[in-house]
């Protein structure tokens, strides 16, 4: 525990026996190893912030600030230097990136790619086109807000091309080299880019994409594992019956095999969760039940209420578990994007939605 406290005090440092020294002043670095460490560091120890206590913005900004302390840091004849090498600049862009400043942090990996000294790891390309899908993500819901108009337009049309810069690089890593890492990030970009597009015919082929990438993230889990990971598939589900509200589908086959795989995937996430809690575990079986209201929009009134309130006992019940309120914050996210993409056929299942989003 003390370890994991110097990490987010400036005023602690780790005496080579591992225990705490107080300085007022830090002394400058002899080496880029030395900021890197400090560095990934302090990128672990925010991620443990975000655990126990999900920091607001005022938090958010001090733990950026801290990143500027650590470049102040640098030999005054070296400050133009190091974060030119690519893996001081990648160090920077993970510790951004955990603090939520995606744009700076994608700006810093782009650096890291392109930089001359210091090794770059594949990480880096692969995390400076999730940072960039997960800022234009961020930047539309922020111009939602704007009135409809040209100006609005303008904007989406640039964060959309942002968003298939990315997507080109994700699909380009997929192909060099197939990893389930890899199809969930360019699934969640397909699914972002899902929420800013605007005609149903756009929608529909970024939701088929979305949902093959996430089917063959949980396929290729599924091979080497009997309980594989929840989260694909429960992303796959979501745009399979996204998709078929979008086509007007009437044949019920891929409904009963939706239904069917729902369920074993409940078993899984139960059973890996006895085994090893993590928080999409927690939540998958709410996930499964949510999808498999939406693939019934037309059960009766009091069936559909009772289904939604079982949904938010199963999300509350995930964030009794431990699960931080920037997590539980991510199932308010994941809810908006339903209700901008699902099309409701109905005033219950609209009613039922909103009984779970207002909830959480």
């Amino acid at each position: 525990w003390g370890a994991y406290q110097c990490y987010g005090d400036p005023a602690f440092r780790l005496h080579g026996d591992g225990s705490p020294e107080t300085k007022k002043e830090k002394r400058a670095y002899f080496t880029p190893r030395e900021l890197i460490a400090d560095l990934e560091n302090h990128a672990q120890w925010i991620r443990m912030q975000m655990h126990a206590e999900d920091p607001d913005g005022s938090s958010l900004a001090a733990m950026g600030e801290q990143i500027g302390k650590f470049i102040k840091r640098i030999p005054e004849s070296h400050r133009e230097k190091w974060p030119k090498r690519a893996d001081v600049a990648a160090a920077l862009g993970f510790a951004w990136g955990e603090t939520g400043a995606y744009r700076k942090a994608a700006d810093w990996l782009e650096k890291a790619i392109s930089a001359d000294r210091g090794d770059c790891p594949m990480r880096a390309v692969e995390q400076a086109a999730n940072f960039k899908v997960r800022a234009a993500a961020a930047a539309w819901q922020d111009l939602r807000r704007l009135k409809a108009g040209e100006e609005r337009d303008d904007k989406r049309r640039k964060l959309l091309e942002e968003v298939r810069r990315a997507l080109d690089t994700l699909e380009r890593l997929v192909q060099t080299g197939e990893s389930i890492e890899r199809l969930n990030l360019l699934g969640g970009a397909f699914k972002r880019q899902v929420y800013i597009l605007e005609t149903r015919e756009d929608r529909q082929k970024a939701l088929e994409s979305m949902m093959n990438t996430y089917r063959g993230a949980y396929d290729l889990d599924a091979k080497g594992s009997t309980t594989p990971d929840p989260y694909a598939f429960t992303n796959y589900a979501l745009a399979r019956v996204l998709l078929e509200r979008i086509r007007k589908s009437r044949a019920a086959t891929w409904k009963q095999a939706l239904v069917t795989e729902c369920r074993q995937t409940i078993d899984i996430a139960r059973k890996r969760y006895e085994e090893k809690p993590d928080f999409w575990g927690a939540v998958a079986e709410a996930d499964c039940l949510l999808v498999l209201l939406l693939a019934n929009p037309n059960a009766a009134a009091q069936k559909m209420e009772e289904d939604a309130k079982a949904i938010v006992e199963k999300y509350r019940d995930a964030g009794l578990r431990g699960t931080s309120p920037r997590q539980m914050a991510s199932i308010g996210e994941h809810l908006d994007f339903i209700l901008e993409v699902y099309e409701a056929p109905n005033a219950r299942i609209e009613e039922a939605l909103t009984i779970i989003r207002n909830a959480i």
